[in-house]
């Protein structure tokens, strides 16, 4: 594979789920859902046991 070519995978993978990511996020508050991950939230969201 050329690096013309991975690049070309890494625009469409990991270009198209940040912009995804990034309009879900945008889209939180009008759902009623607090966009922010607070290091308390995070342990929150932790599985339990680990």
């Amino acid at each position: 594979m050329t690096l013309e070519a991975w690049g070309r995978v890494l625009d469409v993978s990991l270009t198209g789920q940040f912009i995804a990511a990034r309009e879900a996020v945008r889209r939180f508050p009008e759902q009623g859902i607090d966009p922010t991950i607070s290091p308390r939230r995070r342990q929150d969201l932790s599985v339990v046991g680990a």
